[in-house]
């Protein structure tokens, strides 16, 4: 790492606000996963595979949105710096009919895991919007910005993305709705449902893909 010029730079002890991003990432886990873990009396084993699945939708997440070669269709996650690619999930074990008891553990992971995502997508998406809206106030988004699409009754691990095709400003020009393309299909949507990507993608022709994760 050094040979590459990476330099490590440490907070001060007793400053976690030094590591504001994370530590809030940290606490938006906190309260969905303590409201799903309520109640619960699990075994280590189904605790740990409920931690690793929560871990993987959290590195799953997308970041920004990169080039449309068709080997470089997803957007950028932490998972691709972690493990190399976008997915953390593994294929489901196969589970002989004497196994019961492993088989109906999996099933209470999963259940688990389905209620911290649709919490965590209620609690922690809108944040997001709503920290953005403060900083840019006067700034319209635009035709061809990407976008994620806020969506609470998405799928677990499902990121819905799309393109940004067309405006429609208040007579105020404040642009607060807007049709969005994916491929799906169009959707009219409020900008408050929306979440602006960072992007390396200068050409629109294409759309976005949707990034699936555990």
């Amino acid at each position: 790492m050094a040979q590459r010029g990476v330099k490590w730079q440490f907070n001060p002890p007793g400053a976690p606000h030094f590591g504001g991003a994370w530590e809030r990432l940290i606490r938006s886990v906190k309260r969905p996963l303590s409201v799903a873990l309520s109640g619960q009396r699990l075994t280590d084993e189904v605790l740990q595979t409920v931690i690793v699945k929560v871990e993987g939708l959290l590195n799953g997440r997308p970041l920004i949105h990169v080039s449309h070669h068709p080997n470089d269709e997803k957007p950028l996650t932490p998972n691709h710096f972690l493990l190399g690619r976008p997915y953390a999930m593994i294929p489901p074990d196969v589970f002989h009919d004497k196994e019961i008891t492993s088989r109906r553990y999996w099933r209470v992971a999963q259940t688990i895991v389905d209620q911290f995502w649709r919490r965590w997508m209620r609690e922690y998406l809108p944040t997001l919007n709503r920290g953005r809206a403060e900083r840019s106030k006067q700034e319209n988004i635009k035709t061809g910005d990407i976008v994620l699409i806020v969506d609470t009754s998405n799928p677990r691990g499902i990121w819905r993305m799309g393109y940004v095709e067309k405006l429609y400003p208040g007579q105020d020009g404040v642009v607060r709705v807007v049709d969005v393309r994916n491929s799906r299909g169009t959707f009219r949507r409020p900008v408050s449902r929306l979440i602006k990507l960072t992007s390396t993608v200068s050409n629109t022709s294409e759309t976005p893909r949707e990034n699936v994760v555990a």
